[in-house]
């Protein structure tokens, strides 16, 4: 018995990768923005006096957005063939 909470599906009634490409296309423009708002945030640090200061806004900002790039380019979920 599949119980119905919400409007949200149990695993039973959906299928896999049709839940991942729906859980994607709904939290990726969040990870998106968070990703762009939190690096835009550690830059602030790049203008400070203290070199290790700077030299953390620069590393931290840039990985923010190298694993932000990486995460957004992996591509859909790949569906088991038919035949």
């Amino acid at each position: 018995m599949a119980s119905n909470l919400g409007g949200v599906r149990s695993s039973a009634d959906i299928d896999p990768a049709l839940a991942v490409e729906r859980a994607t296309v709904l939290v990726g423009p969040a990870l998106i923005l968070t990703t762009v708002v939190l690096a835009c945030g550690l830059v602030v640090t790049v203008f400070s006096d203290l070199p290790s200061l700077r030299l953390f806004g620069w590393l931290s900002a840039f990985a923010m957005v190298a694993t932000g790039g990486v995460n957004g380019r992996r591509g859909g979920v790949s569906r088991p063939s038919t035949s």
